[in-house]
């Protein structure tokens, strides 16, 4: 899943122009790239909670997201395009490779980690590095006017992330 995330960003990426990427959005109207930067930072924040959790700590409480939001929009609004996909490529690659580190019984058992509250720690990983980047494109699509293309995608991901079991027995 992490690996469609991907592939869907770089084929919306491959479709924009110079000015789509060179624009600049406001805190209420973002840009394509603060959207895109914003799915990363999310991506990141999992990426941080998941190690917190593999190492038996507390995660970060992100309860206050609109607020980490914004402020994450006020410190990247001005950055490149260059550089922020190169920083969602670079999250994507440590996301993959963290996940590749966990075992199946880690990813999977809803019991395994006592944060997670009876939910399995995939769940973190596929909510930040897939459900929620995918919602963000689908909504640049319709932004666009490609409707079509935003309900496949968003129906392409729904499917999938039906494949996931809600709960494992160990």
């Amino acid at each position: 899943l992490l690996d469609r995330a991907y592939a869907d960003l770089q084929a919306f990426s491959a479709t924009l122009s110079d000015a789509d990427c060179a624009a600049v959005g406001t805190l209420k109207q973002w840009a394509i790239k603060d959207a895109i930067s914003h799915s990363t930072m999310w991506q990141q924040r999992a990426i941080e909670r998941v190690n917190a959790i593999v190492r038996g700590e507390e995660p970060v409480n992100a309860d206050d997201y609109l607020s980490l939001n914004d402020a994450h929009f006020e410190v990247y609004r001005d950055r490149a395009w260059a550089d922020t996909i190169r920083e969602a490529e670079e999250t994507y690659r440590a996301l993959v490779a963290l996940t590749q580190l966990l075992s199946e019984e880690d990813l999977t058992d809803p019991h395994r980690f006592a944060h997670l509250k009876n939910q399995p720690l995939l769940r973190v990983i596929v909510g930040s590095g897939f459900a929620h980047s995918e919602a963000h494109l689908a909504q640049l699509y319709v932004e666009r006017g490609e409707i079509e293309r935003a309900n496949q995608l968003q129906e392409t991901a729904t499917a999938l992330l039906e494949t996931i079991p809600e709960e494992r027995t160990v």
